[in-house]
């Protein structure tokens, strides 16, 4: 999946995407300021994901 610019989708290019801070938070950005057709339930699952790692890291 691209995204309005034309890149190539987080989810898809980072096979670590799920567990990736960097790469949530990029998943993040595209999702509210690109956008695609799928940018609110990526943003959603992303924040969650976001959320999820962090608090791992500081457990």
């Amino acid at each position: 999946m691209r995204n309005r610019k034309g890149e190539e989708c987080a989810w898809h290019s980072d096979p670590t995407a799920h567990s990736n801070l960097d790469t949530l938070q990029t998943i993040l950005n595209c999702a509210s300021v690109q956008g695609c057709d799928r940018c609110v339930s990526c943003s959603e699952q992303a924040l969650e994901m976001f959320r999820s790692v962090a608090r791992s890291h500081r457990a």
